[in-house]
């Protein structure tokens, strides 16, 4: 393998990024939860007795966030969020890390992102562009991708199809078969192409050549647009809860 204005912890989310579209695709969740095993680890590292961390919201795992939140009453960001369940730990997986530096490498995103591409160097061009996206975002807005995502990349349709059927198999209990929409955005006579689905994206060009290193130096800058654009859906998808009811963390 070798992929309106809000605050999170005092900094602004600016309008223009929560104005894009995603694709979404629906499955049942299953019982235990990244997102809620995160909240539990969380705020056993806070000094609360939340159980054990196996993704599953437990009347001790409840009873520890409404300890943690009577002593944390109106701070910052904490004090707008929803009640935890299932569907909102995401948020609160995201936020917390606002109370104490270190929580956030309890977040699925903290685990390397999987990236399935067709040549070594795609696979570098990817990783690059995807840590330079992280930390653009993070340092000049305050977005924190909580779910871990895989990433597919080539220059041949049929290869992303692939890619994006195996990260499915991995990473998702959805059901479904994106080859078609694939194809549509992939078979083109020139240029690049990506989408965003809920646990992954991919991206697409129309050079099914071996890509070397005057293909990686020309790729940076077009890449980096790309993983931007296709990442801000991602986080469109979280911020607005899509994420957590299309899908069971993981």
């Amino acid at each position: 393998m070798s992929g309106f204005e809000l605050v999170r912890a005092g900094r602004v989310f600016h309008p223009f990024l929560l104005a894009v579209g995603l694709t979404v695709a629906a499955a049942a969740p299953s019982a235990a939860d990244s997102f809620v095993q995160c909240v539990q680890k969380q705020l056993t590292d806070l000094g609360y007795a939340a159980g054990q961390p196996d993704g599953r919201l437990t009347q001790q795992t409840r009873a520890a966030w409404q300890a943690m939140k009577q002593a944390q009453a109106g701070a910052g960001p904490l004090a707008a969020l929803p009640p935890l369940a299932p569907k909102t730990a995401i948020h609160w997986c995201r936020e917390l890390p606002a109370l104490k530096s270190g929580l956030e490498r309890h977040m699925p995103s903290a685990a390397p992102v999987r990236i399935l591409a067709d040549t070594p160097n795609v696979e570098k061009g990817i990783r690059q562009a995807y840590d330079r996206v992280l930390r653009f975002m993070d340092r000049e807005y305050g977005i924190v991708l909580a779910g871990h995502i895989g990433i597919a990349a080539a220059g041949n349709t049929k290869d992303v199809q692939g890619y994006v059927r195996r990260l499915l198999s991995q990473m998702s209990s959805a059901r479904f078969n994106p080859d078609a929409s694939i194809a549509a955005h992939c078979n083109k006579p020139f240029g690049v192409a990506g989408a965003a689905y809920l646990k992954f994206m991919y991206i697409c060009w129309d050079n099914p050549h071996q890509a070397d290193s005057a293909w990686l130096k020309r790729s940076r800058k077009w890449l980096g647009m790309m993983m931007a654009h296709e990442y801000m859906h991602l986080v469109q998808a979280e911020l607005g809860g899509a994420r957590s009811e299309g899908f069971s963390g993981g």
